[in-house]
């Protein structure tokens, strides 16, 4: 069952926040991916690119990384698929008012605002979110945006496996980085 979501909840806060984090972690590995077949496409021009990017600050580069993935690839699979795989992985979808998906645009400007608003900011954008999340049960760019959030009823075990495979993915995605 599918239900909009009109009280606050800290399952319900856990669920958005570990959507994020898979959605992070699967466009990072996207944009190392990409970033790589660039490289080897571009062998002679990417080697003087790669030296001229070693010179960037590692903040400086996760930072560009997850702008890229806001822009890029997020609405891409807004586009696309309707939603992305945090988002379906922990049942919850987003819709505009009439309940139609977001196009690419409406979604490349909702993740700039959750970029700027939701990461840019970490620590004390998270405890602002939180309690304006508690308070108007919507995050502010949902609510900027006139989106509806839906959430699915699941059972303890699937929220239980579906953290796991969070956490694996989060995991998997730090060491990954950590081995380039």
């Amino acid at each position: 069952m599918i239900s909009k979501n009109f009280g606050f909840s800290k399952l319900i806060a856990l669920k958005r926040f570990s959507a994020k984090i898979v959605d992070l972690s699967i466009g990072s590995l996207l944009a190392l991916l990409i970033f790589s077949l660039i490289g080897v496409i571009f062998q002679d021009k990417g080697v003087m690119f790669a030296a001229k990017l070693s010179n960037i600050p590692p903040q400086v580069d996760r930072i560009l990384t997850m702008f890229i993935i806001s822009i890029v690839i997020i609405p891409i699979q807004h586009h696309y698929f309707g939603n992305t795989f945090g988002k379906n992985l922990f049942g919850i979808k987003l819709t505009k008012i009439n309940g139609a998906s977001l196009s690419f645009k409406e979604s490349q400007s909702r993740e700039i605002k959750v970029f700027f608003y939701g990461l840019f900011f970490v620590w004390f954008s998270i405890i602002y979110q939180y309690f304006a999340f508690k308070r108007n049960c919507v995050l502010s760019w949902d609510k900027e945006m006139h989106c509806n959030i839906f959430y699915k009823d699941l059972s303890r075990i699937d929220l239980i496996i579906r953290f796991v495979i969070c956490i694996f993915i989060w995991i998997s995605t730090i060491l990954i980085y950590s081995i380039i």
